[in-house]
């Protein structure tokens, strides 16, 4: 979005529906809305919601721009938010570059 100073803002209008709808509101009793990949494991396991949830879609949207590529995929909602939960994004991120155990990068 692009607002009236010709400012850009990223947003994800499913969850500032969900945070607006959900205030005082136990998250577990609360359908997921929201776009999977760029979710918290927080969010997806509707635990403690605050802003740092924006914090993690931005690094995910960063990672996305910088590789062309999502940090996480997979065929449905499901896979996908099992790799956010359980996944160790240090490995993926390692893995995506070729970094190894030095910290220094692979590639050619």
């Amino acid at each position: 979005m692009i607002d009236i100073r010709k400012n850009v803002k990223i947003s994800d209008f499913g969850v500032s529906k969900y945070l607006k709808d959900v205030a005082g509101v136990d998250p577990t009793q609360i359908d997921f809305v929201g776009t999977i990949q760029y979710s918290s494991p927080e969010m997806i396991k509707r635990t403690f919601l605050n802003e740092k949830q924006d914090i993690w879609s931005l690094g995910c949207i960063l990672y996305e721009l910088i590789t062309l590529d999502p940090l996480f995929e997979g065929d449905n909602s499901l896979l996908i938010s099992s790799k956010v939960v359980d996944g160790d994004t240090a490995e993926l991120i390692k893995d995506k570059f070729k970094i190894n155990e030095q910290g220094t990068s692979n590639n050619t």
